[in-house]
């Protein structure tokens, strides 16, 4: 027996409910699509990934003879114009058959892929509800130049819209906006045979449409939506922020809805004016739906980000659907981990001095300055809690690694490394091309020195990080610290030297003075620098600064001011091979 490629037809599809999002969502990043598919042929567009994507268990149901993906053709003319012309198993068709028929033998469809189209052959007199739960994806294929191609459209099942209004924004499918729309059919019933649609016929969502395109295009929809990377927002164990891109093709002011279909709690937040008068942005909670305006023709990058805090059982999904209000409705799959060490790493900011005490009257207590002085501060968390004083790090990629045998091996991916020690940069590539070559990213501060215990260039500090609680470490400048303020490599009298050269005797005054400083690190609840995060605490962090300066002057001087530090990378270790 012989069997032949199948004609889409027309498939009658149950509406998704909840939310006006159309679809029914889980407590995850998961929504679940349902369709009725008569008996014959039906062409579906699948719209989620499922767990387990294997063709045989997605279309288990016994009445289903067989499922059908088109390949990337040339033309399609010829389908569209004879259908029953061309045996199943030419290069334009994948095809998945039940393995207790023969037919079987040719199968080479294996599983299926969100934004996808299918044709499913159901066989006997009964319909058949299929229902199946996954992953929606952002992503779709770009169309065939020149050739039509099979497609579903993201529309809103509750609104739908009209072709011609859905395309009329794409030069490929309607004249570059002058009209007319480009050939699209569909299957008709009651014929049996592919019709071509009317401008104003509706678009069904989840159906699979021949659309013909002139030239290339990716034309998602009146309203577009894009990624960082990948075909939704993974904000992994390490990012805080992703943006979403949100693009209007149309010509006319678009409102968009963007609701958050998972339940609470929702550890989302977004970019938004906090302060009307002076025009600050901040980070406030993404409610469960929130409305914005893109200009026509215009761009807007939606800045969203996570707050780990609010993250329970160690990770977090959900979906997002965007509904342009005419009939465009996109779904954007979101995903976050909780840090394993959610403060570990490099953090990085500036302290800013602005109170000193007086030396002459009041020893301790700190007076505004006239001018504040600026320094930056570099500190790194271990996973242990344990926080040190760094006055510079390098980072750093590992490719490869010697085992134990000798052999050396590729790392994939890369780690990154960070170094303090830089005795060890042979061993590790770059993370940045300069004039072609890699090289490391080296973060540094002029404002602390000291002589680094055995190479290592930093300082274990004393105390606990995070908020509510302090840090602090001891500078020692001896008199032959090369950033001594008293010492002077060419003058005679700053060297602690006679005028031959030797030591100076003890009982004559030295020359350099020991110069030690006592800093602390009080982190408080709120940033006293007046910045907001995406999760204070995790992210970034502030408080209060003191440090107490002795062998300067006679008495102790004592300085105070605030800091801000942000979490700049999230690697645990320091000068760590792996």
């Amino acid at each position: 027996m012989k069997y032949y490629p199948p004609v889409p037809q027309l498939v009658r599809l149950t509406l998704w409910l909840l939310l006006s999002a159309g679809a029914f969502p889980l407590p995850a990043q998961t929504i679940t699509q349902t369709m009725i598919l008569q008996p014959g042929q039906n062409a579906v567009f699948l719209e989620v990934t499922p767990a387990d994507a294997n063709v045989a268990d997605v279309f288990a149901d016994p009445a289903i003879t067989a499922v059908w993906q088109p390949r990337v053709r040339n033309s399609t003319v010829a389908f569209i114009q004879n259908p029953n012309s061309t045996p199943f198993n030419t290069a334009g068709w994948m095809v998945y058959v039940p393995t207790n028929q023969p037919m079987s033998v040719n199968n080479d469809l294996y599983s299926v892929v969100a934004n996808t189209p299918y044709i499913v052959i159901v066989g006997g007199s009964n319909s058949v509800t299929l229902t199946i739960t996954g992953r929606p994806s952002l992503l779709a294929s770009p169309f065939t130049p020149n050739a039509y191609t099979l497609r579903g459209f993201p529309v809103n099942p509750a609104d739908p819209p009209g072709f011609q209004a859905f395309f009329q924004s794409s030069p490929a499918h309607y004249n570059n906006g002058a009209g007319p729309l480009t050939a699209i059919y569909r299957f008709n019933l009651l014929t049996g045979q592919w019709q071509q649609v009317n401008p104003s016929d509706q678009i069904m969502r989840d159906v699979a449409y021949w659309v013909w395109t002139v030239g290339a295009s990716s034309y998602m929809a009146p309203l577009t939506a894009r990624c960082p990377v990948g075909d939704g927002l993974d904000f992994g164990s390490q990012n805080f922020e992703l943006d979403l891109t949100l693009q209007n093709t149309t010509s006319n002011l678009m409102n968009v809805t963007i609701t958050d279909l998972g339940g609470l709690p929702r550890p989302l937040v977004y970019k938004a004016l906090t302060n009307a008068t002076t025009h600050g942005m901040g980070w406030v909670p993404l409610p469960q739906s929130l409305t914005t305006n893109i200009p026509a023709n215009g761009t807007i990058l939606l800045q969203l980000g996570i707050e780990r805090s609010q993250i329970v059982h160690g990770s977090y999904e959900t979906v997002l659907a965007l509904n342009d209000g005419n009939g465009t409705l996109l779904r954007v799959p979101v995903s976050a981990q909780a840090a394993t060490f959610p403060q570990a790493g490099l953090w990085v900011g500036d302290i800013t001095v602005n109170g000193v005490a007086e030396t002459y009257n009041n020893l301790t207590n700190t007076t505004p300055a006239s001018k504040p002085f600026v320094m930056r501060a570099m500190l790194h968390v271990t996973p242990a809690g344990s926080t040190r004083f760094l006055r510079e790090a390098i980072e750093m990629l590992q490719t490869a690694v010697a085992t134990t045998n000798g052999n050396v091996v590729t790392v994939t991916p890369p780690q990154t490394v960070l170094l303090t020690d830089t005795s060890l940069l042979s061993q590790f590539t770059g993370v940045v091309l300069r004039d072609g070559t890699p090289v490391g990213r080296r973060i540094s501060t002029a404002a602390f020195d000291f002589d680094p215990p055995g190479g290592t260039n930093f300082l274990t500090m004393t105390g606990t990080f995070g908020v509510g609680n302090t840090v602090g470490v001891s500078i020692t400048l001896a008199p032959t610290t090369p950033t001594n303020p008293f010492l002077h490599r060419y003058n005679p009298d700053h060297d602690n030297l006679d005028p031959l050269y030797k030591p100076l005797s003890t009982n004559v005054p030295p020359e350099v003075y020991t110069v030690t400083r006592n800093i602390q690190f009080t982190f408080t609840p709120t940033d006293p620098t007046g910045q907001t995060a995406t999760d204070y605490g995790l992210n970034e962090i502030g408080g209060t600064y003191s440090e107490t300066l002795t062998g300067l002057h006679r008495n102790p001087l004592v300085v105070s001011g605030t800091f801000h530090l942000v979490h700049t990378l999230t690697e645990p270790y320091l000068n760590v091979i792996q």
